[in-house]
């Protein structure tokens, strides 16, 4: 749980167009932007939903409090807009896109009414992954 919102240190693989592309983590990646790398986050993120899931004697609120700050609809507004950038067809591909399609299968097998909330947050993002990994 340590590194789902620990920013630095980072290590960005991100396609650039022009000098306005350069930001931090946290602005690239709002939702997904700990854990040292965009994979190693989603990764993190799918390993706690994981927990929710299985072990449902695990401080839950704790879990749930993290889910809830990562998947916003503005975090995940904000991990759109740089995930359809021009170049960025590519991004995290095939591995963390992997991640992420296993995070949103994680999240329709929950039980749990927060799972359906987030899981409506990072549609957009599958739906984009699915047609640029189909593409």
């Amino acid at each position: 749980m340590g590194c789902i919102h620990k920013e630095y240190s980072n290590k960005i693989a991100h396609y650039m167009n022009g000098d306005e592309d350069p930001k931090p983590p946290r602005e690239l990646y709002p939702a997904f932007y700990g854990c040292f790398d965009w994979h190693s986050s989603v990764h993190g993120h799918w390993l706690l939903v994981r927990l929710l899931n299985i072990h449902g004697e695990i401080d839950s609120a704790a879990i749930t409090r993290m889910l809830d700050k990562s998947f916003t609809s503005e975090n995940i507004a904000g991990e759109m807009a740089t995930y359809t950038r021009p170049g960025m067809k590519s991004f995290e591909r095939p591995y963390g896109i992997a991640w992420l399609l296993q995070l949103t299968a994680q999240l329709r097998q929950s039980d749990r009414k927060e799972a359906k909330r987030w899981l409506d947050h990072l549609l957009p993002l599958e739906q984009q992954a699915v047609a640029n990994i189909s593409e």
